[in-house]
């Protein structure tokens, strides 16, 4: 399925994340008949056949901005085979224009996406997490140390001004 969108200024991309197995064709090996609801899909393993079941609702979505088109989804670390992670977006003012992608997805592809969560496409998310713990402490510190100058020379202003006025006062 290619990718849906929400154009906004900006192009808003979304694709359902799913299980690699559940595919949308059933199993030659297995027969039609094992099948008896339209949310089941068939799959085999050697001589046995199962049925998977399809996502009822697409829940889980990748998403990134300005990076699909027509051609295919190309956000976030998507060209690396080892990128299996996902840090979810919690930015509210992006998140609507998301939920529109993912009503045009369910219009265009008739899928079903009942509560939608977002995330973007990451090769190792712990390592970002930590990069951004490793940012939030070096702001964290620079506003302590501004902090701490601003003080120390309010500080001086504060005796020079008085040294100034006590001096002439006695």
């Amino acid at each position: 399925m290619p990718p849906a969108g929400f154009k906004n200024s900006d192009l808003y991309c979304v694709a359902p994340i799913i299980n690699k197995n559940a595919s949308k064709a059933a199993s030659p090996a297995c027969p039609q008949k094992a099948v008896h609801s339209k949310h089941l899909q068939q799959r085999s393993f050697g001589s046995t056949c199962f049925a998977e079941a399809a996502p009822v609702s697409y829940d889980y979505w990748a998403v990134g901005l300005n990076c699909c088109d027509q051609s295919g989804f190309r956000c976030g670390e998507y060209d690396k085979p080892s990128a299996r992670s996902g840090v979810r977006l919690l930015n509210e003012e992006q998140r609507q224009f998301y939920v529109l992608a993912v009503k045009e997805a369910e219009a265009t592809f008739g899928l079903k996406a009942t509560t939608p969560l977002f995330f973007f496409w990451v090769e190792d998310a712990k390592a970002l997490q930590s990069s951004w713990k490793d940012k939030a402490i070096e702001y964290w510190l620079l506003a302590c140390l501004t902090f701490a100058a601003f003080m120390f020379a309010a500080t001086v202003a504060g005796v020079v001004y008085f040294e100034s006025v006590f001096v002439n006062f006695w």
